[in-house]
């Protein structure tokens, strides 16, 4: 089960967040640097994002630029963040529910090539096949081979993406130089059933970044 910890960001919408007594208020000034970054799945504040890697549906992953601490925290409105993901490392802790007992350990990914399922909805610049056409990777530079990891260099820029579980990557058939995505998920290693992917959102252009752990699970 996923932890939660409902924010006035979420219940209130952007719009009214100057409303919402004792939580963010809405920063209408220039270019600031963020405090911190909020991490929101669509309906409130998340530890931890959770996604099947039977290829159910990727998760919603919102990134907020927030400027201050506390009650007094004002959001900075439409701030873009480039993205990045790696594996993280077995026996990483995650949260499954409320304190003291609700966490757990990431397990250890069968195989580790650059992540490749950092992606936006539709089939711009063409379609991620794990989910059969209905998203894209976000914006990259392919890392050609022999590179010992080749995979994308993401420089596409949104406060929103989705992340699915990595695919096992293969050759282009019009560039055997370079790897796509394929519709095989990467799973488990053995002796694992969950593994766990460090995200990375850096805030456009302070560079401030904020990181949240995707699990992969059955």
């Amino acid at each position: 089960m996923r932890r939660l910890a409902l924010s006035l960001v979420a219940t209130c919408g952007f719009a009214a967040l100057t409303a919402c007594a004792g939580g963010f208020g809405l920063n209408t000034g220039g270019n600031q640097t963020p405090t911190s970054i909020v991490f929101t799945n669509g309906s409130g504040q998340v530890n931890d994002f959770f996604v099947a890697y039977d290829g159910s549906a990727p998760v919603l992953v919102t990134a907020t630029a927030v400027k201050g601490n506390g009650a007094g925290s004002t959001v900075i409105p439409d701030v873009q963040f480039t993205w990045a993901a790696a594996f993280a490392p077995a026996g990483t802790i995650y949260h499954t529910g409320a304190s003291p007992n609700g966490q757990s350990e990431c397990g250890a990914a069968a195989q580790t090539p650059l992540v490749n399922s950092l992606l936006q909805q539709g089939n711009a610049g063409g379609a991620f096949p794990f989910y059969g056409g209905a998203y894209s990777q976000l914006a990259a530079q392919q890392i050609l081979l022999p590179n010992p990891n080749p995979g994308p260099n993401y420089t596409g820029q949104a406060a929103t993406i989705f992340v699915g579980p990595p695919t096992v990557p293969v050759p282009d058939i019009n560039n055997p130089n370079q790897l796509d995505a394929s519709s095989t998920a990467i799973l488990p290693a053995t002796g694992s059933t969950t593994y766990c992917l460090n995200l990375v959102a850096t805030a456009v252009p302070s560079g401030v970044k904020g990181g949240v752990l995707v699990v992969v699970q059955p």
